[in-house]
C-alpha cells in the first residue's frame, strides 16, 4: 500500500505548530511507515513500524474524513501506550516541532509505506492542522 499524497496549502506564513490527522484502514499497523514532507523538503517520521500490536487501522469509524482519526501531535501519548485503532492523539517518531519556521504555503506530502508487504490498506483521509505566524 505504498503511496504519496499531497495537500496544497495556499496560505502564506510560517509554521508555529503542525499536527497531522490520518484515517487509514490497514490489516497490520505494525508494518506501517508514515512521514510528512514540507513544501521545502523538511521530513518528519510520524511512525516507523511503531505500533505495539498487529491490529487493524489508524483511526476508527468510516475510512474518510468523517471517521475518528489518529492525530500525530507532539503533545500526544506514546503510540506504544495505545492499541489499534489508535483513535486519539499520539506523538510522532520525529518531533513535528522540526516544522516550526517552515513556510506554510506549498505542497505538503504524506508518504505511506507498508514495510512488510503482504497486507492490504487504504488511506481514507488525512488533514494538516497548521497554526501559523503571518
Amino acid at each position: 500500500m505504498d503511496s504519496k499524497t499531497t495537500i496544497h496549502v495556499p496560505n502564506r506564513g510560517t509554521v508555529k505548530d503542525v499536527n497531522v490527522a490520518i484515517r487509514l484502514n490497514h490489516t497490520d499497523t505494525a508494518d506501517l511507515v508514515l512521514a510528512l514532507i514540507s513544501p521545502h523538503a523538511k521530513y518528519v517520521t510520524l511512525t516507523n513500524r511503531s505500533s505495539t500490536d498487529a491490529g487493524d487501522n489508524l483511526g476508527s469509524g468510516p475510512n474518510n474524513c468523517s471517521g475518528t482519526p489518529t492525530t500525530f501531535d507532539d503533545s500526544g501519548a506514546l503510540l506504544s501506550s495505545g492499541a489499534s485503532p489508535y483513535a486519539g492523539h499520539f506523538q510522532p517518531v520525529t518531533s513535528l516541532s522540526q516544522m516550526i519556521g517552515q513556510r506554510t504555503r506549498g505542497n505538503w506530502q504524506l508518504v505511506v509505506i507498508d514495510a512488510a508487504g503482504g497486507d492490504t490498506g487504504t488511506l481514507g483521509c488525512w488533514k494538516l492542522k497548521i497554526k501559523r505566524k503571518i
